[in-house]
């Protein structure tokens, strides 16, 4: 799984660890010195010395902020923004902002305005409360 869609813009002094698999969508912005590391060491001091790897998922319209690290097995969802210097350790659902270490969702995005749809509303408020 490694790919990089079209329209991406990718600053300079990023780190791309690709063992386990990185897949990136369209139209992503990456910031400068961003880390996406997919591989880990194994916590068994005894077999410290192996290592494991789990994609990362980047879908399209994704934001990741200046200083930013992406850790194995990481999805982030479609129209996120990663605030910079974040470290994400969980899924990202899509249109939100998370920040800070861990990272954390901060917001949730709505295009142009807030819902008035009361079941829409109910609809994003149960998935925040799932993550």
């Amino acid at each position: 799984m490694y790919g990089i869609g079209k329209g991406c813009f990718i600053q300079q002094c990023c780190t791309f660890f690709g063992r386990g698999g990185i897949a990136i969508g369209n139209e992503v912005f990456i910031g400068p010195k961003v880390n996406l590391i997919t591989i880990n060491h194994d916590v068994n001091p005894e077999n410290s010395s192996a290592t494991y790897g789990r994609p990362i998922v980047i879908e399209d319209k994704v934001w990741i902020g200046i200083n930013s690290t992406i850790l194995p097995g990481v999805k982030i969802g479609y129209g996120a923004i990663v605030g910079a210097g974040s470290v994400v350790t969980k899924d990202v659902p899509a249109m939100t902002i998370v920040a800070g270490n861990p990272a954390r969702i901060i917001k949730r995005i709505f295009p142009n305005s807030v819902p008035t749809n009361n079941h829409l509303k109910k609809h994003f408020l149960k998935e925040l409360s799932e993550v």
